[in-house]
């Protein structure tokens, strides 16, 4: 049985949702309202609207990012078509700007990364690391995707479609405190260390991530992938899921054992460039 994330700020009584027909969630979609800082963030998606767009989560624009629980998990959301739906949960995170970043509060990056790590937690894949989506591709472990991948759309916009990556690394920090025997109270509510950053900061930061980004580029001599920016994202998402699972957050720090590093990385990138970064990340 699904549950709403422990995070929920509150659930909205609504008859949205169809059956799963059995299916267990194995993913979340993330999508954006686009409402350019409209003040009727929640309230549009628990009500009727104009794209019949019923999340399992709504997150507000304000400052706490205050979640919603619209479709209860055991039912499928209808926000991606039901044969996207019928096996993952959704939220809307409603936007603080328009056009062209939607941005979103930054408290709704940590928010998304909790929600994904009580699913996957809850999911049939909780033994995996949490993973960017790969359409396309068989993963192991409960994924988290966006519209756009299934969907010619803009959505969930360039400012949050760029963090997914970090959002996977910190979910899976998430997981993997919550497996090692932390409470979800340890995680809501104990505050971080005072030279840590809290939250989703902790996870590595955009610098970071434009380092791996060019490491893998710079091995495949600057050609791009035919799938393009989706390709790279998953490249991100497994660095940054290994150095989560380590117990590191620098990538500049980091000493690892490089045939370690190289075997978690052979599946998704494949034997050479695997090995390659290691080296090159561990040097």
């Amino acid at each position: 049985m699904s549950t709403f994330a422990p995070s929920t700020d509150r659930v909205a009584n609504t008859s949205w949702g169809s059956s799963r027909q059995g299916a267990a969630v194995v993913g979340l979609w993330i999508h954006h309202q686009a409402d350019g800082a409209g003040a009727d963030a929640n309230d549009y998606m628990i009500g009727p609207n104009d794209r019949d767009s019923h999340p399992t989560y709504a997150i507000d624009d304000n400052e706490s990012a205050t979640v919603v629980g619209i479709v209860h998990p055991n039912k499928a959301p209808s926000s991606t078509f039901y044969v996207n739906d019928q096996s993952a949960v959704a939220l809307e995170a409603a936007n603080t700007t328009g056009e062209p970043e939607w941005r979103v509060p930054e408290q709704a990056l940590e928010e998304i990364a909790l929600i994904a790590a009580h699913h996957a937690i809850e999911s049939p894949r909780a033994a995996h690391p949490i993973e960017v989506n790969q359409p396309g591709v068989t993963q192991r472990g409960f994924w988290v995707g966006w519209h756009s991948q299934v969907r010619s759309t803009a959505c969930p916009g360039p400012y949050l479609t760029a963090r997914i990556p970090a959002i996977v690394a910190r979910a899976n920090q998430i997981k993997n405190a919550i497996q090692a025997g932390a409470s979800w109270s340890d995680i809501l509510n104990n505050p971080a260390a005072p030279d840590k950053k809290a939250g989703f900061l902790m996870a590595l930061n955009d610098s970071q991530q434009e380092e791996i980004y060019q490491t893998v580029k710079a091995i495949r001599g600057g050609q791009v992938h035919p799938q393009g920016y989706t390709y790279d994202a998953a490249i991100l998402g497994l660095v940054q899921g290994l150095y989560s699972a380590i117990g590191n957050v620098k990538v500049g720090d980091v000493k690892v054992n490089v045939d370690d590093l190289a075997k978690q990385l052979r599946e998704g990138l494949g034997k050479e460039v695997a090995a390659e970064l290691a080296k090159r990340l561990a040097a």
